[in-house]
């Protein structure tokens, strides 16, 4: 029950990361991001630690990774644009 009420906390705190990733007033982001994800691999890859946990941290880390590849491929996209637009 505890655990739940961190939860809203935590997926907030997870989405302003995400939200705030590459943007150069919060260069601090993309180094949280990356300890998080760390710690999210750690807790998923350790087998002593409790079913649901572990099963939050890989939905956690699923969110995170598809976030990043949508940025990622939005990024090439723009890319292609910025080239478009500078060749004419």
């Amino acid at each position: 029950q505890g655990e739940d009420d961190y939860r809203p906390l935590f997926e907030n705190f997870v989405q302003d990361l995400l939200s705030t990733v590459n943007k150069p007033d919060w260069p601090a982001a993309e180094l949280l991001l990356s300890l998080l994800g760390r710690l999210l691999v750690h807790q998923f890859s350790n087998k002593q630690t409790e079913m649901a946990l572990r099963v939050a941290s890989l939905d956690y880390l699923g969110t995170v990774a598809a976030r990043l590849r949508k940025d990622a491929v939005t990024s090439k996209m723009d890319q292609r644009s910025i080239n478009r637009i500078l060749g004419e």
